[in-house]
């Protein structure tokens, strides 16, 4: 066994975490935790360092052929040449099988899939790693150059657009703004298929099919098309909205809060005419122009300035019979996609967590989820085993981060940095009926569908800051139906909605206890041993409510929350909100301080005790009857919420977040 695979595996036995015959117990030994994470540094750099030289591969984005041997004096170019040539070191390989990138900006053509041909063989790995802690950005964009001045006054310049169609636009690894008008739309009136918006607003617009309208709706930012525009006798403004999509939202929107009004209406972006701002951008298909404010101290002719292109990065494609396993990712930095749902007819209609609406969603099927759409990720993965992300930084992304979803196992995602995700930074695990559905305990499935379950996996150590920075309805970390999973010692800061929401499904696809299906051979729900723990939350809740610091669903039987600091919630509802279908957690010994009104929200049938407050606007759950975990007993404990130490308090705060 390499130091490295012997240091994932001792990772997962601390974290509770090992598949076969793994520990039930979700209780951490913080010595140990902390002896893991410094083991695990050391193996990492012996590893990458004592490897055998003919398991090596080098590439090198600026000065490397494609046709070189992949030696360091004579490196590849492109990652995918790479991937070729490592499939056939894994073939034979008795060690892990390192891929170096040496620093430079590695610009895709398309994403890297991988399949179990790229699987670390055995118990080996295969590594991609930034050499020696040189700069490595994995791109997905492409350069815009040749930038003149179009508009003296405005300050406005132009550049080819290059035939790309994109939604994102980065100028020095910071994200342009689409350009936006003023918000709070000034609506005289809508119905099924228009809007009509005030004379002051909106109006003289060159090509009025490229607006779209963002919406506002308690937990939720949707977005919908315009096709055209015309003027009434008052002067007033009337798109034609995009269709299936508009009559979609307009007859369920209150699956996303309430029934459609005028005050959904929050803004109108991308039109040339919006353009009033520095650091605004707005890219016309027609000229393949793209045009660009700068901001102060930015000279176009030396900047680097990218417009997203891909939406996908890497795709990790396992199968039942073929997961994709041990393949890790060190020190890398992922940047530059964009997500294109919001420019089709369908809009992007979202109902949860950036989740949406499937086209031609209607009001008797809206509540079942086959019908919602996952969100785009940079990186996704199903069906895999092992696979690992440490050590790199997602920013500069027109979507999520990272989403390992169905059948995820032994996943390690840790000491990351997640900057300017436009959606959710971290995601993992299944969300659709049939990741909830997929084993029958008594029957024959058990054995068959197994592989579909997600869990032994670890979040640890991340540091998560401004996502959902496009898409508010995003999440800092969003865990779907999984068991033994650990999520601790993440910071999480400067969020518009929820900092970490784990569980999905309001419970409405939960058993009782009785029943045969989702429980495991001792009786528990097979999504259960979850902890979160020691995590540091702050400044949250700042566009979007009906969210919060942890926010909860579903049935997770002997799962825990502790030890979590969390700070400014600026909006309803609950810093820690165990919402509908929410049991079988233990919460306690968590630290709230400037709640906006709840403290604790919700929560039926856990125990919830000890926990440290500086208000006492903790709201007791109402029992909701469709999920007694036994009939007749309501395994419930809510005591002694109320409390403050300043000594234990400090205690928490110091322990909780990124450890050094």
């Amino acid at each position: 066994m390499t130091k490295r695979a012997a240091s994932f595996i001792l990772c997962l036995i601390i974290f509770g975490c090992i598949f076969v015959g793994c520990n039930s117990s979700v209780e951490i030994s913080e010595n140990n935790r902390t002896a893991a994470i410094s083991e695990d540094e050391n193996m990492l750099e012996n590893t990458l360092t004592n490897n055998d030289a003919d398991h090596i591969l080098f590439i090198d984005a600026e000065s490397g052929n494609d046709n070189n041997a992949g030696t360091m004096e004579a490196p590849l170019k492109t990652i995918h040449k790479a991937q070729e040539k490592a499939r056939n070191l894994l073939k034979n390989a008795d060690s892990d099988v390192i891929v170096y990138l040496r620093g430079g900006i590695y610009e895709l053509s398309e994403s890297l899939i991988y399949t179990d041909y790229d699987s670390g063989a055995g118990e080996h790995y295969m590594i991609y790693s930034a050499y020696q802690n040189e700069k490595v950005v994995i791109s997905g964009g492409t350069a815009v150059t040749n930038w003149a001045q179009h508009d003296t006054e405005k300050n406005i310049w132009a550049a080819d657009a290059k035939g790309i169609f994109s939604r994102d636009f980065y100028v020095n690894g910071v994200r342009a703004v689409r350009a936006r008008s003023v918000t709070r739309l000034k609506v005289k009136e809508f119905d099924d298929s228009t809007v009509t918006v005030a004379a002051d607003q909106l109006a003289n617009l060159a090509r009025p099919q490229d607006v779209e309208f963002v919406l506002k709706n308690y937990w939720n930012l949707p977005r919908i098309g315009a096709d055209s525009a015309t003027t009434d006798d008052k002067n007033n403004t009337v798109f034609k909205l995009a269709q299936p999509g508009w009559t979609t939202y307009f007859e369920t929107a209150s699956l996303g809060g309430e029934a459609v009004n005028r005050n959904h209406f929050y803004y109108a972006e991308n039109a040339y005419e919006f353009m009033d701002e520095p650091g605004e951008w707005y890219l016309n298909t027609e000229e393949d122009k793209i045009y660009y404010i700068p901001r102060d101290g930015e000279d176009l002719s030396q900047a680097n300035t990218v417009l997203g292109r891909l939406e996908q990065l890497i795709e990790f494609k396992g199968s039942k019979s073929s997961p994709v396993k041990n393949i890790a990712f060190f020190g890398i930095q992922f940047s530059h996609t964009t997500w294109m749902q919001a420019e089709s007819n369908a809009g992007l209609l979202t109902i949860q967590a950036n989740f949406y609406k499937r086209e031609g969603m209607t009001p008797e099927t809206q509540w079942d989820n086959t019908n919602w759409m996952k969100p785009s990720a940079a990186i996704y993965g199903e069906i895999t085993s092992g696979i690992q992300f440490e050590r790199n930084t997602f920013t500069n992304l027109g979507n999520a981060g990272i989403h390992l979803g169905t059948g995820t196992k032994f996943a390690q995602i840790s000491k990351n940095r997640f900057a300017d995700c436009a959606g959710t930074g971290i995601m993992l695990g299944g969300f659709s009926h049939n990741d909830h559905d997929c084993i029958n305990v008594s029957g024959s499935n058990m054995d068959a569908n197994s592989y579909m379950i997600s869990e032994c996996n670890v979040i640890t150590d991340n540091y998560i800051e401004n996502c959902a920075s496009v898409y508010s309805g995003g999440t800092g970390i969003c865990v779907g139906y999984v068991k033994k999973t650990d999520v601790s010692y993440n910071t999480l800061l400067n969020l518009p909605y929820t900092a970490i929401s784990f569980g999905w499904g309001w419970g409405f696809n939960d058993r009782e206890l009785d029943n045969q299906f989702y429980r495991d051979e001792n009786g528990k729900s097979l999504f259960s041993d979850n902890s979160i723990t020691h995590n540091y939350i702050e400044n949250i809740m700042n566009v979007l409510f009906d969210g919060g610091g942890i926010y909860t669903m579903g049935r997770n039987d002997n799962s825990i929350i502790t030890d979590n600091y969390i700070n400014l919630v600026n909006n309803d509802y609950g810093a820690i909100y165990l919402d509908d279908g929410s049991c079988g957690f233990t919460v306690t010994n968590n630290v709230v301080a400037n709640s906006y009104r709840n403290y604790i929200y919700k929560g039926d049938y856990n125990y919830i005790f000890d926990n440290y407050t500086t208000s006492d606007t903790a709201k007791q759950p109402d029992f909701d009857l469709r999920r007694p975990l036994v009939e007749g007993e309501y395994h419930y404990r809510f005591e002694n919420n109320y409390r403050w130490d300043e000594d234990v308090v400090s205690a928490i705060r110091a322990a909780a977040g990124v450890r050094d």
